[in-house]
């Protein structure tokens, strides 16, 4: 539906930042939706239905599915992931736990660190911070280290 319209704001003359203004996207993602719909014959003139619009984008929208084989592949593993990075002694980085399990699985040549790091997004992996710490204010200067006469040390 946001996809009809972006093309539909473009076919009625609006510039790629008024829709990024009015819709939210960036605008590199509008540049390629337009680009995307006149690949596929959509121009200012022939104007398409949002039913039309959708079903011409479904295939690109499919397209990007094909990563979720990588997906797929990587969610076989997502409980180790989770495991590496939460353990409570020494928890991994994401990218640590990636290289071991893409070793220990032998996917090194499937998976790119790229794609996991979508899916290590997607699935919300990643390291558990640390402690809360608080900070303490002390007033100005009243570390100030002074010498045997009361003055500021000063080493000049």
């Amino acid at each position: 539906m946001d996809i009809a319209e972006i093309i539909r704001r473009w076919q009625s003359g609006q510039s790629i930042r008024a829709i990024k203004a009015e819709t939210g996207y960036d605008r590199q993602t509008i540049g390629k939706y337009i680009s995307l719909g006149i690949s596929n014959g959509i121009s200012k003139q022939i104007k398409l239905s949002a039913d039309e619009i959708n079903s011409l984008f479904l295939s690109e929208l499919n397209n990007k599915q094909n990563r979720s084989e990588k997906n797929i592949l990587l969610g076989n593993y997502l409980e180790e992931f989770k495991q590496l990075v939460t353990q409570k002694n020494n928890p991994l980085k994401p990218k640590s736990a990636f290289e071991v399990i893409t070793k220990n699985h032998d996917l090194t040549s499937k998976v790119s660190y790229t794609s996991f790091k979508r899916f290590a997004k997607a699935y919300g992996i990643k390291k558990q911070s640390k402690d809360t710490t608080c900070r303490i204010e002390i007033p100005p200067a009243s570390q100030l280290k002074l010498n045997d006469k009361g003055r500021p040390n000063c080493n000049r």
